[in-house]
């Protein structure tokens, strides 16, 4: 589905017109732009290709590479002030560390100011808040002043919950450290950051048996697809050793494969290793907070006890 060239993005040449009326209804204008030109995620080829050029160097192998020594400083050095804050009590993983780490990192990659982080955060609450137009107004109020559309934010918090929930996993890593990349991976098969995405069809085709015809739009649940049985073996098991953890497809698929995957997979990796060497025996305080968003899945609120017994 989403490889099939028959099949655009939902938005290319605008949103549907129910679409574009609830929007307006529940949320400032800017909110709009992330599912309507000339958003990469609204576009399709030759105008996607063009706006893609633009920033994939950004975001090649080499640079990626380059931003890992970075990012390891950037989270050795969050991990001072969590520590320094855990000495009055528990922290919230998410505010101080999860949240912080992703846009410091854009803002260095854009050669912006650190400083601007808060304002990166509040674009990108803006944004986000369109990819969940059912959310009921009070929903999207509370959407609105507490999620950011980074998905690397949602899958440090939702990767410190699953190592807290699953400490034979911790036990394998600290003991082979060397399955840190594919315990990113299987945290975004897992429980992947973007649940569903959605398809137009640009004219009468056929995927898989199952015919669509010009305009009918589908809905593609990532989030499912990640638990299918015939791919991966027990797909509720959360297992940081599974062999093909990296075909899950919490980055889409295709052309609109996200922009910004190894970068993502690297910030995953160096955080949590960090985190998890540094506090060893971290354990989650109380129940975590789910976002209230149906389609970015995640946690805002992770709090939790840095002082605790070394897991064993």
């Amino acid at each position: 589905m989403l490889r099939s060239e028959d099949l655009g993005t939902m938005a290319y040449g605008g949103a549907p017109r129910p679409v574009r009326w609830l929007l307006r209804g529940t949320g400032p204008g800017s909110a709009r732009s992330v599912i309507e030109p000339p958003s990469m995620l609204a576009v399709d080829p030759p105008v996607h290709s063009r706006y893609r050029r633009l920033v994939t160097r950004a975001f090649t192998a080499r640079a990626v590479r380059a931003l890992r020594e970075r990012t390891e400083e950037i989270a050795g050095s969050l991990l001072d002030d969590v520590d320094r804050g855990a000495a009055t009590g528990p922290v919230d993983l998410v505010a101080t560390y999860a949240a912080q780490l992703p846009v410091i990192v854009i803002c260095e990659i854009m050669g912006a100011p650190t400083s601007m982080s808060p304002q990166f955060l509040q674009w990108g609450d803006a944004a986000a808040t369109s990819l969940d137009p059912g959310l009921d107004r009070r929903a999207f109020r509370h959407a609105q002043r507490g999620i950011d559309a980074q998905t690397t934010v949602n899958l440090l918090a939702t990767g410190i919950t699953l190592l807290d929930r699953h400490p034979d996993q911790r036990v394998l890593l600290a003991g082979r450290p060397q399955l840190w990349p594919n315990a990113v991976d299987e945290m975004l098969r897992f429980d992947s950051p973007v649940q569903r995405t959605a398809r137009r069809a640009s004219r009468d085709t056929e995927v898989l048996g199952e015919r669509f015809r010009k305009g009918e739009i589908v809905v593609v649940l990532l989030g499912a697809a990640n638990r299918d049985p015939e791919v991966f073996d027990e797909p509720a098991r959360f297992d940081v050793t599974r062999a093909n953890a990296g075909r899950h497809l919490a980055f889409s698929s295709g052309i609109h494969h996200c922009l910004g995957a190894a970068l993502a997979r690297v910030e995953g990796e160096v955080a949590l290793r960090a985190l998890f060497t540094r506090f060893p025996g971290l354990a989650v305080v109380g129940e975590p907070h789910r976002r209230p968003t149906s389609n970015l899945r995640g946690y805002d609120v992770v709090r939790a006890d840095l002082a605790g017994s070394p897991v064993r």
